[in-house]
C-alpha cells in the first residue's frame, strides 16, 4: 500500500513540475514504479527526485528527503541515509534555518565517519563551514579546511577549486588577510584551467570589495560590473541583485548619483522578478540612501521603512528555530529511548524461548536453576524497560524547559520588532519637522504667508502622527510588559549553561536586526559540572541579556572608532566554585574610565549617549541579584575591555 501511495504522488508531483527538468523527473518516476519493494535503488530515486524537485518547490523537495531518510534507515543503508541529511542541511540552508541545517549536517559527518565516505565526508564538511559561517561561529573555519584536505587528496580539480573559493571567504570573515590571498590565488589559476566563470566571479569579488573599503570607488564600481556580467550570463538572480547593490553604493560613495540610481533600482527589480526577500531589503536600503544623500527625506523615509519591514520579516523566521531543535532533539531522545525498550524486549522473549526449551529437555534439577535464571534475567529486561522509560521522560521535560526558552526569546524579540515600527515614525517625521521648520523661518523672513501656512499645516499633521505613533509604542510596550509578567517568582531548577548560550545568541541576533553590518566572535566556555541551579529564570535571564547588550554596544562603539584593524569579541563563560556558581562576562570593548567604575550601578547613571540609554539596566542587575542571594562586580580597563563577574549558589 505505501509502494502504491509513493508511486501516485510522484505521479501527480512530476506532472504539476513537467515544465522544468522534465525528462530527468519523469525517468526517476518511471525507475520509482518498476519498484514492487523498498530497497536501496528505490531510496536513491528518492533521494534524487528530492534533489531535482527541490528547485522549483523546495517543501516538497523536503517531503520526499525526509521519506528518503525513512527508507534509508529501514534498510539500514548508512550511506544512502548520509546522503539524505547532507541534502537536508542543504534545504535548510536556503531556507535560512541553520540550527536545523547544523542538526543534519553533524548527523551527516557522524555516519560519514563511520563508513569512511570521502564524498559524504567532503560534503558534510562543507555544509557545516557554511552554516557555521553565517551563525558566526568560528567551527568554520576547521571544517572549511577539512573540505579542502579531503578534495585534495581526491586529486578532483573542481571539488578543491570549490574548497578553496569556500575557505577564501572563510578567512576574509576572519580578517586573515595573508591566508586568504593566498587561496584567492591558488582558486583563481585553479578556475582559469577549468574555465569556470563563476567561481572566477565570486573570487574577484573579494578583490574588488578591498578597493570599496580602501576609498577606491572607481576601481570597485569598475571591477563589480565585470563581476555582473558574469553573473548575468549564468543567471544567477541573488548574486545579481547582490551586485548590482553593491554597484550602486560604489557609484554613490563616488558621486555619480545617476549610475547610483540606475543600478539601485535595478537591483530592485532583480529581488521581485526572482521573489529574494533578502536582496528585496538590501536594494530598498540603497535606494533610502541614494534619496537621503539627494535630499529627498520623504522618499528616503519610503523606502527606509519598506527596508526595514523585509529585514523585520526575515528575522521573525529565526524566533522558531530554537524550538525546531528542541522539537530535533526531543524526537531523536523519543525513537532512542523506544528501540532501547523494543531491544529489551526482544531480548526478554529470546530468553524465555530458550528457557522452555531447557525445561522440556532438563530434569528436575535442572528445571530449578532455570527458574533461578529466568527470575534473574526477568529482572534484568524489566530494569532495562525502566531506564528507556526514564529516558523518555527525560526528554520531555528537557523539551518542555527549551520551549519556555524560546517562548520568553520570542517575547524579546516581539518587544523589539514591535516597537521599531513606531519609534521609526517618531524619528523620522521629527527630523523632516526641524527640515520644515527651517523652511518656515525662511518664507517668513521672504513674507511669503501663503506658503508659510502651507508648512505650519505640514507641521501639524506631522505633529499629529508623532503623537499617535508615540502612544502606539506606549501601549505596545505595557502591553507587552503586562504579558511578561509571571505570577509567581518561585525559584526553579535551571540549566544555567543553556539559559546563558541562549540570551548571549538571542542579544547578538537583536543587535544584527538592526544592523547587518555588525559582526562579533562570540566564545563560549562552559563548565559541564555546573549542572541546574535553583534560580528565578525570567529574572536571571534579564541580568544576562542586559549585560549582553552592554558588551555589544562596547565593542560596535570600538569598531566605529578604531576600524577595520580591531575585531569586537564578546566571551561568556561558567565555573563551579565550593557550592557556587561563578558567571563572567568579557569584551573587548572601549571599557569604563576608572573615576566612574563605582557609579555603574546607581540608578539612573549610564555612559551611553542622551536618549540611547536609561541607566536603570545595570541598577535592576544588581538588585535581582542581590535578591539571589549572590554577587555582582566589574572589572574593566578604559580602552581594553570590560568584565562583568556574577556569583549564585549552586545548592
Amino acid at each position: 500500500m505505501r509502494k502504491i501511495l509513493i508511486s501516485f504522488f510522484l505521479i501527480f508531483t512530476t506532472y504539476l513540475y513537467s515544465t522544468a527538468q522534465h525528462s530527468d523527473l519523469d525517468s526517476i518516476r518511471q525507475e520509482l514504479n518498476s519498484h514492487a519493494t523498498e530497497d536501496s535503488t528505490l531510496a536513491l530515486h528518492l533521494i534524487n527526485f528530492s534533489l531535482l524537485i527541490s528547485k522549483q518547490d523546495r517543501d516538497s523537495g523536503l517531503v520526499y528527503g525526509r521519506e528518503a531518510l525513512r527508507l534509508a534507515r529501514e534498510l539500514k543503508w548508512l550511506r544512502g541515509e548520509g546522503m539524505t541529511l547532507n541534502n537536508l542541511s542543504g534545504l535548510m540552508l536556503v531556507e535560512n534555518r541553520y540550527d536545523s541545517a547544523v542538526i543534519f549536517a553533524l548527523l551527516g559527518l557522524k555516519i560519514a565517519e563511520e563508513i569512511n565516505d570521502s564524498m559524504l565526508l567532503s560534503r558534510a564538511h562543507t555544509m557545516l563551514s557554511e552554516n557555521y559561517r553565517l551563525l558566526n561561529n568560528p567551527k568554520n573555519v576547521y571544517h572549511a579546511e577539512k573540505y579542502l584536505s579531503i578534495a585534495e587528496a581526491l586529486g578532483n580539480d573542481t571539488m578543491t577549486l570549490d574548497a578553496v573559493v569556500k575557505l577564501a571567504r572563510v578567512y576574509d570573515e576572519s580578517e586573515d588577510k595573508t591566508k586568504r590571498d593566498k587561496m584567492i590565488s591558488h582558486g583563481l589559476n585553479l578556475a582559469a584551467g577549468l574555465k569556470d566563470e563563476i567561481n572566477i566571479a565570486r573570487l574577484k569579488e573579494q578583490i574588488v570589495d578591498d578597493y570599496y573599503h580602501q576609498g577606491n570607488y572607481r576601481e570597485a564600481a569598475k571591477g563589480f560590473r565585470e563581476i555582473l556580467a558574469i553573473w548575468e550570463k549564468n543567471g544567477n538572480g541573488a548574486a545579481i541583485a547582490w551586485i548590482q547593490t553593491l554597484i550602486s553604493s560604489s557609484y554613490l560613495e563616488w558621486g555619480k548619483m545617476d549610475s547610483a540610481l540606475f543600478f539601485a533600482e535595478a537591483s530592485l527589480a532583480t529581488a521581485r522578478k526572482y521573489s529574494l526577500k533578502k536582496e528585496l531589503g538590501n536594494a530598498y536600503g540603497t535606494l533610502a540612501d541614494y534619496y537621503y544623500n539627494n535630499g529627498n527625506f520623504k522618499k528616503a523615509l519610503e523606502y527606509h521603512l519598506s527596508a526595514d519591514s523585509v529585514r523585520r520579516e526575515l528575522d521573525n523566521s529565526q524566533t522558531a528555530l530554537h524550538t525546531e531543535r528542541a522539537q530535533l532533539q526531543y524526537e531523536q531522545a523519543k525513537k532512542d529511548a523506544i528501540v532501547q525498550a523494543e531491544q529489551a524486549m526482544k531480548e526478554f522473549n529470546a530468553l524465555r524461548t530458550r528457557n522452555i526449551l531447557y525445561f522440556i529437555l532438563s530434569l528436575f534439577l535442572v528445571i530449578a536453576i532455570f527458574l533461578f535464571i529466568n527470575n534473574r534475567q526477568q529482572q534484568k529486561a524489566k530494569n532495562k524497560v525502566e531506564h528507556a522509560y526514564d529516558a523518555l521522560k527525560s526528554a520531555q521535560a528537557q523539551l518542555i524547559q527549551k520551549e519556555k526558552m524560546a517562548s520568553l526569546g520570542e517575547l524579546t524579540a516581539g518587544i523589539a520588532h514591535e516597537i521599531q515600527n513606531p519609534l521609526n515614525f517618531v524619528n523620522n517625521f521629527s527630523e523632516i519637522n526641524t527640515e520644515l521648520i527651517d523652511e518656515l523661518d525662511l518664507v517668513l523672513k521672504s513674507g511669503n504667508q501663503k506658503e508659510a501656512i502651507a508648512i505650519a499645516a505640514d507641521l501639524k499633521e506631522n505633529e499629529g502622527k508623532i503623537n499617535f505613533h508615540g502612544k502606539r509604542a506606549d501601549s505596545i510596550v505595557k502591553g507587552m510588559l503586562q504579558h511578561s509578567r509571571t505570577p509567581t517568582g518561585e525559584k526553579t531548577p535551571t540549566d544555567i549553561n543553556a539559559l546563558c548560550d541562549e540570551y548571549l545568541r538571542l542579544s547578538y541576533h537583536g543587535l544584527r536586526s538592526k544592523d547587518i553590518l555588525f559582526n562579533a566572535l562570540l566564545e563560549t566556555d562552559f563548565d559541564p559540572e555546573v549542572g541546574k541551579i535553583n534560580i528565578i529564570s525570567q529574572d536571571i535571564s534579564r541580568v544576562l541579556l542586559n549585560l549582553f547588550n552592554n558588551a555589544f554596544y562596547s565593542v560596535n562603539e570600538r569598531k566605529r572608532i578604531s576600524g577595520k584593524d580591531y575585531f569586537p569579541k564578546v566571551k561568556v563563560g561558567t565555573k563551579g566554585n565550593k557550592g557556587h556558581v561563578v558567571i563572567t562576562v568579557e569584551d573587548n570593548g572601549t571599557g569604563i574610565p576608572e573615576k566612574i567604575a563605582d557609579k555603574i550601578f546607581q540608578p539612573f547613571f549610564t555612559t551611553k549617549p542622551t536618549g540611547q540609554g536609561t541607566g536603570l539596566g545595570l541598577s535592576l542587575s544588581y538588585d535581582i541579584i542581590k535578591s539571589h542571594g549572590g554577587e555582582i562586580s566589574v572589572r574593566s580597563k578604559e580602552g581594553i575591555g570590560t568584565e562583568f563577574t556574577i556569583i549564585l549558589k549552586s545548592v
